[in-house]
């Protein structure tokens, strides 16, 4: 139904041409069923218009967080500008920057000061028990002397070398000093004494080791204390304090007696400065995120859009690419699609335009966007000229229907059908006449079906003896529709003078004066259709078939053109023929003065057959 349109709309053919050439090329495209390529380049103006929004909305994102960046002092905002900036920003490293992964250069404020608040020591508890475990095996320690064990270490020594000698070679003088002997109960009595003391070596030992475990955990939490950075352009007041007490208190005592009372004193401070310089480096931190936070706010925005843009950018190529391809090709596209419906308009014109000067030639669909038209060339009396500018109303209706009807009426389509809305508007009677040859020809093919208000269009379908069937549909009270056969003009004279004749309710003087007018309409009505029928098959122009009517100026004046072409034609041989035919118009010449002489019911029956064998004239 829309490649094809075999509807046309009385108001689609009257305002065709009203509403500029924009509207014009619109209106033609689709009426000519070439909406497929302006639905092409449509789609694609929308689907580009719809594509660029991201990279539009990007891009005013862009240009404002710019301007945001470059007022902020914040080194994240430094390094998100610097990404920003770049052909190809790293979207992910501005996200990394927004969510605190990447703050900006590694040594930078928020860096140190999120260093100093990240700073830890040892708790009071751990440094506590590793001092308390300490001072424990300290004493233990100090329990066996030194120079008692050494002493102990080297008897012990010795005697092992006198029994593995005395194992060896059994009962023998003592090998250093020469005198006793180093026996059985030398043996026994000699172990039992090394026994004790490697078990007194042990326990020393032992102690010992736990004592240099202790002291390595003590010292190990003393090294746990965090070192400060340096920070940039913003004072702590506390952080020199805190770097004074960290170098005391990593400066460890020499003397293990001193050790864990340097803990015990030293710890306090420690840990106060460096509650004082955290506090003092988490406000400058939270006053740089009270800054940093609507800028963040809308990198991610721009980060957002910028992902959608980025993904719309091959599609808005792709359509680029598109759309410069349709736009180079559309004239032609259309143009060779219009040539053969143009050519058959200009042919359908060439019925329809009859006795005008206007000649169309070439139709052409030019311009694409705000800039597309159409191009009627015409000629007027053989010179160049815009159709449009030199048509008539009627005209221009005449050139609607030409340009409509060819694709309505083409082969291709389904629709075995054409309906048109009064479309004879303005048009004068030749062109009248035009219209009929031109949709006589389609309906060989098709059906079609013409709605008018216009009583000349049945006229002269009678005058042109065209074969169509011509219904009248009524609209009555509460919009009851009715369709019934529409009569011939003669024909309805005659049924109003039945009528008039068999009302018993009119008085017979009434009926005897208007009969003869009624009559004397049927039978002029039947012979004009006949007279028109004739001249104008045979080629005579509709003015010069006027004029020759106009002359006649009597029912017997028009029956004598009807059967001879002259007004003056000797008739009475068709009237004698019949004798109805006689009486009938006998009462149509000379009753209207004299009035009806006889019985109204028998005038009426012979002014029927009168009537009926004048219209089977040919």
């Amino acid at each position: 139904m829309e490649l094809y349109r075999p509807i046309l709309s009385y108001d689609e053919l009257g305002g065709l041409f009203d509403e500029g050439p924009s509207v014009l090329y619109d209106a033609l495209a689709k009426v000519l069923g070439l909406e497929q390529i302006s639905d092409a380049e449509k789609r694609l103006v929308d689907q580009h218009t719809l594509q660029k929004k991201p990279r539009a909305e990007a891009n005013t994102l862009g240009k404002a967080l710019k301007a945001a960046l470059a007022e902020s002092e914040d080194e994240r905002a430094v390094a998100a500008l610097k990404e920003v900036k770049k052909r190809a920003p790293d979207l992910d490293a501005l996200i990394q920057l927004v969510t605190g992964a990447r703050v900006g250069s590694g040594d930078g404020l928020l860096t140190q000061l999120r260093a100093i608040v990240s700073l830890s020591i040892p708790t009071h508890e751990a440094v506590t028990a590793a001092a308390s475990t300490f001072r424990q095996k300290l004493a233990r320690v100090a329990e066996v002397a030194d120079d008692v064990l050494e002493i102990a270490q080297k008897r012990n020594e010795l005697l092992d070398l006198a029994l593995s000698f005395q194992h060896q070679h059994g009962a023998v003088a003592c090998p250093v000093c020469g005198e006793g002997e180093l026996n059985e109960d030398w043996r026994i009595r000699v172990e039992s004494e090394l026994a004790q003391q490697n078990e007194q070596l042990a326990k020393h030992r032992r102690a010992a080791n736990e004592l240099r475990s202790a002291r390595g955990a003590l010292i190990g939490l003393i090294n746990q204390a965090g070192t400060a950075p340096e920070v940039m352009d913003v004072a702590l007041a506390s952080l020199d304090a805190y770097r004074s007490a960290r170098k005391v208190w990593v400066e460890v005592p020499a003397s293990d007696a001193e050790l864990a009372e340097h803990v015990d004193r030293r710890y306090s401070k420690l840990a106060t400065t460096l509650t004082n310089v955290q506090a003092e480096a988490e406000r400058e931190l939270a006053v740089r995120e009270d800054r940093w936070a609507p800028l963040a706010a809308d990198l991610i925005a721009w980060v957002t859009r910028e992902r959608e843009a980025r993904k719309a950018d091959p599609i808005i190529k792709a359509l680029d690419s598109a759309r410069s391809w349709v736009k180079n090709n559309a004239a032609t596209l259309r143009n060779q699609r219009l040539q053969p419906i143009a050519e058959q308009a200009a042919r359908i014109w060439g019925e329809l335009r009859q006795e005008s000067n206007v000649d169309l030639g070439s139709v052409k669909l030019e311009g694409t966007g705000t800039r597309r038209r159409v191009v009627l060339e015409a000629e007027v009396d053989g010179a160049p000229a815009g159709a449009l500018g030199v048509m008539s109303q009627g005209e221009l209706h005449a050139l609607a229907l030409a340009l409509f009807l060819p694709r309505a009426s083409s082969p291709d389509s389904p629709l075995r059908f054409i309906i048109l809305d009064d479309p004879i508007q303005a048009m004068d009677p030749s062109k009248i006449e035009g219209f009929l040859r031109v949709i006589e020809d389609l309906a060989r093919t098709r059906q079609v079906i013409v709605f008018s208000h216009d009583d000349r269009l049945a006229t002269t379908i009678r005058q042109l003896g065209v074969t169509a069937q011509l219904l009248e549909v009524t609209r009555g009270a509460q919009s009851a529709v009715s369709v019934t056969s529409a009569m011939n003009p003669a024909q309805r004279y005659v049924e109003d003078a039945l009528a008039l004749a068999n009302d018993e309710n009119v008085p017979s003087e009434i009926k005897n004066r208007i009969f003869p007018g009624l009559s004397r309409l049927a039978i002029e009505a039947a012979a004009r259709q006949i007279f028109y029928a004739k001249r104008l098959r045979a080629g005579e122009s509709r003015e010069d078939t006027e004029a020759a009517w106009s002359r006649a100026k009597t029912a017997s004046a028009s029956l004598a053109l009807a059967l001879t072409g002259d007004p003056a034609g000797d008739i009475s041989f068709w009237k004698d023929r019949a004798p109805y035919r006689k009486i009938a118009v006998g009462i149509a010449a000379g009753g209207v003065h004299r009035g009806l002489r006889g019985d109204p019911k028998d005038a009426a029956h012979d002014l029927r057959r009168t009537v009926d064998d004048v219209l089977q004239l040919k």
